[in-house]
């Protein structure tokens, strides 16, 4: 038990210890997590959440067809993400972009907060728990910007949460709290199929540890229970093709970010890295010899699948990463004692004025848009709408959803939807960008009069040995062609 190291007679400090100590260390952890999300909104598909979640408000429902792009213009387009998005849209209207912002902060303090929790039900000490999340927060900020995926380690923590309480109390009744935060999260975002993967977990650790499969029955009818409640979404039971569909597409696995695997040599993976070294080298060396079987379950399921596909890095962060209390205790072997001085609270207070003050910087006006200019084609955009140029136009992936909110009037080639646009389409995209294939044929199909990309691509080289294209405007970030006949300025 942590005690405080104050003036006062040791009833008075052990009182201050008790609701004072345990819960300091996660104070400071969960502040620092949200304060570390208070970053401008980067992400390469807020543009079409945002312009979604309008469309939602204005419409009292989801989109079922396309009208961003022309490329697929009334083609099916399954929205399950729309409630996220008429959240952001809310949020949106309420405050610009500040509103979703502090809302991502505060979303990531509450993922930390979970995970103490969860990490002391499993009667972790406070200084260890408050390590393991520690390495949750770590591996989970490189992941944590505005985006609806940041729901899945929110309900993962909550689900941890809740499932401890219901073991630890034998009180099942706690189970039955996930079944509306299962409908909530089969409608925000695309990992509540974990929700079931945590349930298939803790089920055959139950049966496993008791030697019994009676053990897992309940399991299974919670599972049972979370399919069944995911179903009502605008989708229906199509939800669970699609989503499963999406981890299938070829474009996902060897284009998309999203879906690649970790590439260790960015310091955004460093985390994970090191998390899965400490976590070798400490279970080597511990005293037990092997760690309760639903940890085990979520370590070996966390850590391969995060190895796999970035997608997976926060279902490591919430459910692999915090093992590391539990088994860092175990090599410990003895509880760990902090004497909080005032000298420590003078630390956290100064290491949370200095993020506050680099996240205020951060969001000022003037460096808000820099960090915009530095990722999206501001200038080009601009350039567009003061020359009056008329699409149809061929934009770089990355840049579609960005401009469905800088330049509502011009509907999109191509953005970060690649369920709708399928395979085929967007590998014809691909092979036109890397120069793999002749971008003539692309064009005349789809009367291009306007490109949009970045001025070192393999398309950017071709198009200036084409005469008939004309580079019309230049900078680091993007170039602009124009048929040679309409080259203005």
């Amino acid at each position: 038990m942590s005690t405080l190291a104050l003036t006062e007679p040791r009833a008075q400090q052990t009182v201050a210890a008790l609701r004072v100590g345990p819960w300091l260390l996660p104070a400071f952890v969960s502040t620092v997590a949200g304060l570390v999300s208070l970053r401008p909104a980067l992400d390469p598909d807020f543009g079409w959440h945002l312009r979604a979640g309008e469309a939602i408000l204005q419409n009292h429902s989801p989109s079922r067809t396309d009208v961003f792009s022309y490329t697929m213009a009334g083609r099916s387009w399954a929205d399950f993400e729309w409630l996220w998005e008429a959240g952001l849209a809310a949020l949106h209207r309420s405050m610009g972009n500040l509103g979703p912002i502090t809302a991502n902060a505060l979303l990531s303090a509450s993922i930390v907060l979970l995970v103490y929790g969860y990490l002391r039900a499993r009667a972790a000490g406070s200084v260890f728990a408050a390590f393991g999340t520690l390495a949750a927060l770590l591996n989970l900020v490189p992941y944590a910007d505005v985006r609806p995926g940041m729901a899945g380690p929110f309900f993962l923590g909550l689900f941890l949460l809740v499932f401890e309480l219901a073991r630890q109390s034998g009180n099942r009744r706690w189970l039955l709290l996930l079944i509306p935060a299962q409908l909530v999260w089969a409608n925000t975002h695309g990992s509540y199929l974990q929700g079931v993967l945590l349930c298939a977990a803790y089920g055959l650790g139950s049966a496993w540890d008791q030697k019994r499969w009676k053990a897992a029955w309940h399991w299974v009818g919670l599972g049972c229970a979370l399919i069944g409640i995911s179903l009502l979404n605008p989708l229906g039971p199509g939800l669970l093709g699609f989503t499963l569909g999406a981890s299938r597409m070829a474009w996902n696995r060897d284009h998309n970010g999203e879906w690649l695997a970790p590439n260790f040599h960015q310091p955004a993976f460093w985390p994970l890295l090191c998390t899965l070294l400490l976590l070798v080298a400490l279970l080597t060396v511990r005293r037990e010899r092997s760690l309760p079987k639903v940890q085990l379950l979520l370590l070996i399921g966390g850590s391969l699948g995060a190895l796999q596909s970035t997608q997976f890095v926060p279902f490591f962060a919430v459910a692999a990463a915090p093992i590391l209390a539990h088994v860092l205790e175990s090599v410990v072997g003895q509880p760990v004692t902090l004497r909080l001085k005032p000298a420590h609270g003078v630390g956290f207070g100064t290491v949370l004025a200095l993020l506050l003050l680099i996240a205020g910087r951060g969001l000022q006006p003037a460096a808000y848009q820099a960090a915009i200019e530095k990722e999206y084609p501001t200038a080009a955009l601009a350039y567009i709408q003061s020359h009056e140029l008329a699409g149809p136009i061929f934009n770089e992936f990355d840049w579609g959803s960005y401009m469905m909110s800088a330049l509502p009037d011009v509907p999109v080639f191509v953005d970060g939807r690649t369920e709708m646009y399928g395979d085929s389409f967007l590998q014809t995209y691909m092979d036109v960008m890397t120069g793999h294939a002749p971008a003539k044929p692309l064009f005349d199909a789809y009367g291009i009069r306007l490109v949009l990309i970045r001025p070192d691509s393999a398309l950017a080289n071709e198009l200036r040995q084409d005469p008939s294209w004309s580079e019309s405007y230049r900078d680091e970030v993007a170039s602009v062609f124009v048929p040679a006949s309409g080259a203005g300025g």
